[in-house]
């Protein structure tokens, strides 16, 4: 994906084959293995994951994700009107949505910003 090389037809058909994916998924990765063994030295930058206490069965969440662009998982999210989003919303909802799946608790403004989602009947974010 780096090099450019995912052929046009993953791009046009899944959500796998963008950056707002891959940072939803860095997103939910750090939150649903690392919760809890974050060691914070004043900054959350600089905190100290220590992978051999991971939760990695919570990876399996993933499983149930329906990578399809045309899924309603993504509408409103890294989906609007049918075309991928790259914005801090539509990153944030998207890790949001991988969070949920794994049962983790969402951080707040996480929490928020499914408050907002979830308040407008046609389901768009609303500032």
């Amino acid at each position: 994906m780096i090099d450019g090389d995912i052929p046009a037809e993953v791009r046009e058909e899944f959500v796998i084959g963008h950056a707002v994916w891959l940072e939803a998924l860095a997103t939910f990765a750090r939150r649903a293995l690392f919760t809890g063994y974050l060691m914070d030295h004043g900054r959350p930058e600089e905190g100290v994951i220590q992978s051999d206490l991971a939760k990695w069965d919570r990876m399996g969440a993933l499983a149930k994700v329906d990578p399809r662009r045309a899924s309603l998982m993504w509408e409103n999210r890294c989906v609007v009107l049918g075309k991928m989003q790259k914005t801090s919303d539509g990153v944030k909802s998207t890790a949001a949505r991988l969070l949920m799946l794994a049962n983790v608790g969402l951080p707040a403004d996480m929490d928020a910003l499914e408050k907002r989602l979830q308040a407008d009947p046609q389901g768009r974010l609303v500032a």
